[in-house]
């Protein structure tokens, strides 16, 4: 618990930076993958459309 509390008020105990880089690489991950289902069902409804 003490160490969720350094962390949290930014003190960035021991073991901060592998936290730090897990978050940023899960956050990279999903973005990936908003921009790519973004992009996938843009094609489909565009298909789907009538008119388009």
């Amino acid at each position: 618990m003490s160490w969720m509390y350094r962390y949290f008020k930014g003190m960035h105990p021991v073991g901060s930076e592998q936290v730090d880089y897990a978050r940023s690489r899960i956050y990279d991950t999903a973005a990936h993958v908003k921009d790519y289902a973004g992009g996938y069902f843009h094609g489909k409804l565009k298909d789907a459309a009538p008119g388009s």
